[in-house]
């Protein structure tokens, strides 16, 4: 059983008060952000931060629950963007649907991720904030996508920060882009199955994986600081650490 069910319930659009945050534009973004354009990211990216610790409802009790769904969105979105790319690949919608499948119970049972969302409501959120702003109205289309991309992903490395200094229950947004990229390849190219079992690491309970995706998963936990810690998100449903 995982730590949190998801809910799909919608995000009601409260006011939040805004804490302060040091957000910086990072070189390789794509759109070259203007100061005052990052002021407008900034304000939006506090408001959705703050917003995140929030409960899903005005009576509901669990802390950081917009958060989780928020990271489960995130996953749900990274498959759909590596499938539609096999898609185009392939051609074969029987394949897909089927591979759809198996990689989405395979990065549950990874992530401990009972439910995908299929919304992403702090995303709408955030663009709701910046799109408010009288300087992005007068962007032209392809310029306002660019500076709601970059927010988007200055916000995710926020969440990331968030989800590491509290220590919460959850893997990283950049964790699992890694994670759905290694569990695509092995599914779609790597078909012989070995059991878990007998290696010497980890094993897998009545479940098999192939030798490339347990390699390449053992140096993605050495990559985010998960050996000797948080195991929880170690398959945590169903893997064992062996002596």
């Amino acid at each position: 059983m995982g730590f949190f069910m998801y809910s799909t319930k919608v995000l009601k659009s409260t006011p939040f008060i805004c804490h302060q945050s040091d957000n910086k534009v990072d070189s390789d973004s794509n759109f070259k952000v203007k100061r005052v354009y990052q002021k407008v990211i900034d304000t939006a990216i506090k408001k959705g931060l703050d917003k995140s610790k929030a409960p899903l409802s005005m009576k509901g009790t669990t802390h950081y629950e917009t958060l989780y769904n928020h990271v489960s969105f995130c996953g749900a979105s990274e498959i759909n963007i590596h499938l539609q790319n096999k898609a185009i690949e392939t051609q074969d919608a029987d394949l897909i649907k089927a591979k759809k499948e198996e990689i989405t119970d395979i990065f549950k049972r990874a992530t401990n991720i009972t439910c995908l969302m299929n919304s992403g409501a702090l995303r709408t959120y955030l663009a709701r904030i910046i799109d408010r702003d009288e300087k992005v109205r007068v962007l032209s289309k392809s310029d306002r996508n660019e500076l709601i991309e970059s927010a988007y992903e200055q916000f995710d490395k926020q969440i990331d920060q968030v989800i590491s200094t509290n220590n919460l229950k959850t893997p990283t947004i950049s964790y699992i882009k890694e994670l759905v990229g290694i569990i695509v390849k092995d599914v779609f190219e790597n078909q012989t199955k070995v059991t878990l079992d007998e290696t010497p690491k980890i094993k897998l309970r009545d479940k098999t994986l192939t030798q490339f995706m347990e390699r390449e998963i053992e140096k993605l936990y050495e990559r985010h600081g998960f050996i000797g810690k948080r195991s929880g998100l170690r398959f945590s449903a169903d893997l064992e650490m062996t002596k």
